[in-house]
């Protein structure tokens, strides 16, 4: 062996496992969309790494396997360094396009469908019940809310003259995103 080759043997050697660590984290890039600032930096910076090694093992292995190994390797690391950023107006387009109707139409199909029924059960017998034994309302509302009803008023009338629909409506959303993460994250209270 010439020391040229020799040379060339151990050059091959200690740059190996900086490519097989680059292709660990082009191929983890491609599967997640947040940015570790470290992996980032540590992909860039292999990434010109492996153009100057894919240069020199070019020049001197040329039409081997090493070489077209690198070419694969060059090619989808310059993908990750140099795709397009995302957009979170994009993210959240894809989330309500294709992710919640997934979710929807999939896995919560069943569980949406026994809910509606539980609820529209439940307002059946509720109307039915306040229908044949009037006095049950009392149950569930003030006299004074029974007696606007009777005379046609909503008991929402005086929500809306105090604060306009559109704030009380995203306080309304805000409160039940808020208790569905709490619930999300520690299960029902």
């Amino acid at each position: 062996m010439t020391k040229s080759q020799s040379a060339l043997a151990n050059w091959l050697s200690g740059r190996r496992e900086q490519w097989k660590r680059l292709a660990v984290l082009v191929g983890k890039r491609c599967d997640q969309r947040d940015d570790n600032p470290d992996e980032v930096r540590e992909i860039v910076t292999g990434f010109e790494a492996l153009a100057r090694d894919l240069s020199m093992a070019r020049d001197n292995l040329a039409d081997t396997q090493v070489v077209r190994h690198l070419e694969v390797l060059f090619a989808q690391a310059h993908e990750t360094v140099y795709r397009k950023a995302h957009s979170p107006w994009q993210d959240l387009l894809r989330l309500y396009r294709e992710e919640i109707p997934a979710l929807v139409g999939g896995k919560l199909r069943g569980a949406i469908l026994a809910t509606v029924a539980i609820f529209l059960g439940t307002l059946a017998v509720g109307w039915l019940l306040v229908s044949l034994n009037p006095e049950l309302a009392g149950l569930f509302a003030s006299e004074a809310t029974i007696n606007k009803v009777q005379q046609g008023e909503l008991w929402t009338d005086d929500l809306l003259n105090v604060v306009p629909s559109s704030v009380l409506s995203l306080a309304l959303l805000t409160n039940n995103i808020v208790v569905g993460g709490y619930l999300r994250l520690h299960g029902p209270i």
